[in-house]
């Protein structure tokens, strides 16, 4: 079981070396043509962010169908689309404690989805073909709690188009090399913190628990010892 001690140690490793930089992510996702997609917009070591302004590009092919977000109250006022491009402005609440601060968005550094936003891919879209979903950078800045910026790194993220049925895949076949090992387990782990490296063509939520983070992939590695234990569908 050393394997499952140096995942463990990998993803914290990787959660550590980020957790001293304020980061937006896109993920990158995949579907059918003709299907709706969801891409999450996540942001990381935002516990001091109280303003956040973004813009991101999906071009003019893919068409926007919702947006969701557990910590901001989405509306017309702060978000809109037009000419394949959303844009969010937000900012926390006054500050009780101090009234001439705003409170923070995300009360955590650790990793979080910010917002997702939902796509439909073209019922003409050819196998493997990819939508670029971008971050405009001179309209993305996020500010603190006394309103000055804050230094972000952004990572952009994919729509690929997938037309295989799901029969065609074995599941916890990660890495696609027709056989489930450790290294779908530590592939899945790298797609957590990389997903445009390290993309994934099937649904990985392993565990069930509705998102896909490091705990799938030990789940996954789990599988791999105790199939009966830990089953996968």
């Amino acid at each position: 079981m050393s394997l499952l001690l140096c995942l463990t140690m990998l993803a914290v490793g990787i959660t550590a070396g980020a957790s001293n930089t304020a980061e937006l992510r896109i993920s990158s996702a995949s579907a059918k043509a003709g299907e709706q997609v969801r891409v999450d917009i996540k942001a990381v070591g935002f516990s001091k962010a109280a303003g956040i302004q973004l813009k991101v590009d999906f071009g003019n092919e893919l068409t926007f169908v919702s947006k969701q977000s557990n910590y901001i109250n989405l509306d017309d006022n702060n978000s809109a689309v037009k000419d394949g491009v959303f844009s969010l402005a937000v900012y926390g609440e006054q500050s009780e404690s101090n009234p001439t601060k705003l409170d923070s968005i995300i009360a955590t550094d650790m990793e979080e989805s910010l917002l997702t936003l939902v796509f439909e891919i073209p019922s003409n879209a050819a196998e493997n073909q990819i939508y670029d979903i971008m971050f405009i950078a001179s309209d993305t800045c996020a500010s603190d709690t006394d309103e000055k910026l804050i230094p972000i790194t952004l990572t952009n993220g994919t729509v690929t188009v997938n037309t295989r049925e799901p029969c065609d895949y074995l599941p916890g076949d990660v890495d696609g090399d027709e056989s489930v090992t450790d290294a779908d387990a530590v592939y899945l782990l790298m797609h957590t913190f990389f997903q445009e490296d390290y993309p994934v063509y099937q649904d990985c939520d392993f565990n069930g628990d509705g998102q896909i983070t490091d705990a799938d992939a030990v789940y996954l590695l789990m599988y791999t010892f105790f199939p009966e234990d830990y089953p996968i569908k």
